[in-house]
Order: structure tokens, then C-alpha cells, then sequence
């Protein structure tokens, strides 16, 4: 008997061979089916051949690639299959976290192949990422189970940043004059989206291997957590200068999530706040200067200068609409001031570039930037002499680095331009009506405490 049905084992045997790791063709065509009736904005009943082969562990990422492809090569990808791939993705099933992986490896076929699909495919690519940048409202397991399966494709296969020019750019990069050299890390916008809605989704260290992209952005995004976008056109002093900026004052205190330099156009979307720098010479320094009663400034580059006012705006505008404390203060502050000649901060706001009231804070955190401790000595040399308003306002402007936390951060810039920083522990107490006030910080190797009993009434 063992002899008669040893043949038909065998069969057996090869049958199972054969369909592990990929789809039958009738299951293979069920997929498929179920693909366009989504495409059509069909029923959901219509979506159940995906729900039963999503958690199919025998099948691998490329098997999912091949029939994907087969799909989007004859339809291209609309808003309906999106709407439907996050119906599939967010109604809760047990299949829940293995149809968030095919979503996810659907969007990922879709990125591959759309820039070859023209005119329209550039616009296909977008609303997928778009849909992409929707994931980071899911729990937890089911944004990772989105980026798994991005990942387990885009690794297999990195995106090409050249293959996302608009046809009217690529034709000009074609016909370009050989002796002209291409502008290293120059992006197009829609690379540029990519990038920054891939890094969302991928821990920092695997963005690099979703897309290939250069490496000056890649390396301040993996160490810093900001996107800095120059187009190559920045001197490297001053792109250092940015990425020692980002470093210093981190993403959790600044809310930035992309840094723009000037000539780069892209707007992308991003997770955080998206910034442009303004113009600014690249050459030039602001000159040392000496603030009362006789603390010294080094100089620092005039470009530098612009990014640390542009960080002290973003800072500003993340934290006063949350830390009412902050508003209040600045606003007593400013009623409690002596006009004119006679306010003992005019020569602070002028170094600042004070603009008016809403500048206030911005024109302090320059300084505080630019050197902390010397900030911190002048304000508490007056101090000794009995003006208190200086240092009432730095005390301040440390507590809107702090993040609301226990911590500041004590900033200085040097005369190149590289910027770094260091946390330093806050001392806070209760002002009569019950509102957080700094009182003390650590700074220059102890802890320097300050009676500001005197003068509760400007505060």
C-alpha cells in the first residue's frame, strides 16, 4: 500500500512547494478582483479575499509586489482605494494589523511605480504619501504594522529622488551644459515631500534605506530630528552652522520638523512646523558688542543671526498659546516698563533687533542664544546695582527655552557660527496669584538664586 500512494505524496509534496510564499492563481485573481471593485468603489463585502490572505504568513513582501503591480500597471491608484484600504485598516477585526501591512505595502507598489506612469503618475505619487501621513492618527500597532510594510518593500527597492522631477525640470537637467556641475542634494519638491513623510513613518535610521537621498540632509535629520533642505547651494559653514542650531535646540523645543534655506522651493507638509530662512548674507558678522553693565558679545555670522532669530519666532509661536504664565509675564512686564530713555532695556531689545511688543521675547532669545552666561552675568550685575527689570526679562526668556519642564537650555554661538547647548536645571516658585516663575538657574559651575521679592509688583 505505502508503495501504491508514495507518487501522489510526491505531487502533494510539490503542489505545497509551489504555492508557498506566493498566490495560487485562483487566489491570485480573487486579490485582483477584489483590487478593482475597490478601484470602482465597490461594496466592502467585495474587499473579503484581501481580509482572509492578509495574514498569510507564508506569503512574503514580493509576492504582494507582483500582484500589486499587476494591479496598478492597467489602473491607477485614486482616492477610492485609499478610502477603502483605510476602511480595511481601521475597522477593527482580527486581520486588523495584517491588512494595515498590505495597506502599507500597497502604497508602497504605488510610490515604486507612479513616477513611470505619465502625465498624471507625479500626482498618484502625492496622494499616497498623503495617505501615508494619515497614519500617524493610528494606534500605535497599527501605524508600525503601516510602516513594516512600507519598509519590507522600499528596503527591497529605495525610491530614486530623480525619478520624482517634473517632466519640464528633467528635460532641462537633460539638455543641462556638461561643465556645469549638478547642485549636490538638490531635491525636487515632490523628493523633498517624500522624504520628509517617509520620515515620519521609519525610525531615522531606515529612512536612508526607504530613499536614496544625499547625504547632508539625511545625516542632520538622523542626528537632529529636523530636515534641513539647502538645495546645495549653501557655503558648508553655514550649513554646519544650521545643523549645530538644530542639534542645540531640538525639535521638542523649536515644534520644527523641515528648515528650508533660502532658495529651496518646496513647501512640503510635514509632521511639525515647516520653516523658510529668510535671505540673509553669507558673508558678514554681526560686530562683538558689550551690553551694561560691561558684558562682552563675540561676533557672530550675519546668517547665523537670521537662523537664531527664525528658531527664537518658532519657539515663541509653539509655546505662548500653551503656557499662559509665559503671555502674562511678557505682558506685565512690558505695562511695568519706564518709557523712553529711562528703560533699562533698551540696550538689550536694540542688541535683539527688537521689532515691537510681540518681538519682545524673540529679540531676548537671540541673546540667550547667542551667549547665555554672558546674558546671565550682565543681567545679574544690575541687578546688584538695583535694576531688576533685565534680569525679570531673562528669567523669563530662559523659562521659554525650558519647555515647561524643570530644565532650560544655556545656548552660545561662536564667532563661526557653530551653536551649542547644554541643559541647565530651573528653580521655580509661586507667584502670589499662583502663576510658575523662575528664580534661579544653574549656570557658570553653581546655582545662582535671585530674591525677586522686591519687585513682585512688575511681575
Amino acid at each position: 500500500m505505502l508503495r501504491k500512494i508514495t507518487p501522489f505524496l510526491v505531487l502533494l509534496f510539490i503542489a505545497a512547494a509551489a504555492s508557498a510564499g506566493e498566490f495560487t492563481p485562483e487566489q491570485r485573481g480573487r486579490v485582483l478582483a477584489a483590487l478593482s471593485s475597490m478601484a470602482a468603489g465597490g461594496p466592502a463585502d467585495a474587499m473579503l479575499p484581501l481580509v482572509g490572505q492578509a495574514p498569510r504568513t507564508d506569503l512574503d513582501a514580493a509576492a504582494w509586489r507582483v500582484v500589486f503591480q499587476e494591479h496598478l500597471q492597467s489602473v491607477p491608484f485614486t482616492a477610492r482605494h485609499g478610502a477603502a484600504w483605510w476602511r480595511l485598516t481601521v475597522e477593527p477585526r482580527p486581520e486588523q494589523e495584517s491588512l494595515a501591512a498590505a495597506a502599507g505595502r500597497f502604497m508602497a507598489v504605488v510610490l515604486d511605480t507612479a513616477p513611470g506612469r505619465a502625465p498624471a503618475g507625479l500626482a498618484e505619487f502625492d496622494l499616497a504619501l498623503q495617505w501615508l501621513e494619515q497614519t500617524v492618527t493610528l494606534p500605535q500597532p497599527l501605524a508600525a504594522a503601516v510602516a513594516a510594510g512600507v519598509g519590507g518593500l522600499l528596503a527591497a527597492a529605495p525610491l530614486d529622488p530623480a525619478r520624482l522631477m517634473p517632466a519640464s525640470a528633467a528635460a532641462s537637467a537633460e539638455t543641462a551644459s556638461p561643465e556645469v556641475p549638478a547642485l549636490a542634494g538638490n531635491l525636487s519638491p515632490l523628493a523633498v515631500q517624500a522624504a520628509v513623510t517617509l520620515g515620519a513613518l521609519a525610525e531615522p535610521v531606515n529612512v536612508g534605506r526607504w530613499m536614496r537621498l544625499p547625504d547632508s540632509p539625511l545625516r542632520v535629520f538622523q542626528t537632529t530630528g529636523v530636515w534641513l533642505f539647502d538645495g546645495g547651494l549653501l557655503p558648508d559653514s553655514d550649513f554646519t552652522s544650521l545643523a549645530s542650531l538644530m542639534s542645540a535646540a531640538p525639535p521638542a523645543l523649536t515644534g520644527l520638523s523641515v528648515l528650508l534655506a533660502p532658495g529651496v522651493s518646496a513647501a512640503p507638509r510635514g509632521p511639525g512646523a515647516v520653516a523658510a530662512l529668510p535671505v540673509a548674507p553669507s558673508d558678514g558678522s554681526q560686530p562683538a558688542f558689550t551690553l551694561p553693565p560691561g558684558a562682552s558679545f563675540d561676533p557672530v555670522p550675519l546668517f547665523t543671526l537670521s537662523a537664531l532669530r527664525q528658531t527664537a519666532v518658532l519657539i515663541q509661536a509653539k509655546e505662548l498659546p500653551r503656557r499662559s504664565e509665559l503671555l502674562l509675564g511678557r505682558d506685565r512686564l512690558l505695562g511695568a516698563l519706564r518709557p523712553g530713555p529711562a528703560n533699562p532695556l533698551n540696550p538689550f531689545l536694540a542688541a535683539g533687533g527688537y521689532q515691537g511688543p510681540d518681538d519682545f521675547l524673540p529679540a531676548l532669545a537671540v541673546l540667550w542664544m547667542h551667549d547665555s552666561e554672558a546674558l546671565l552675568g550682565a543681567v545679574s550685575a544690575l541687578r546688584e546695582q538695583g535694576i531688576f527689570e533685565p534680569l525679570i526679562a531673562v528669567l523669563l526668556t530662559a523659562d521659554l527655552f525650558s519647555n515647561g519642564g524643570a530644565t532650560t537650555i544655556l545656548f552660545r554661538t561662536d564667532s563661526a557660527g557653530v551653536v551649542s547647548g547644554r541643559e541647565s536645571a530651573l528653580r521655580r516658585v509661586a507667584l502670589p496669584d499662583g502663576r510658575p516663575w523662575v528664580t534661579g538657574l544653574a549656570a557658570g559651575g553653581s546655582l545662582m538664586l535671585f530674591d525677586l521679592g522686591p519687585v513682585w509688583n512688575m511681575i
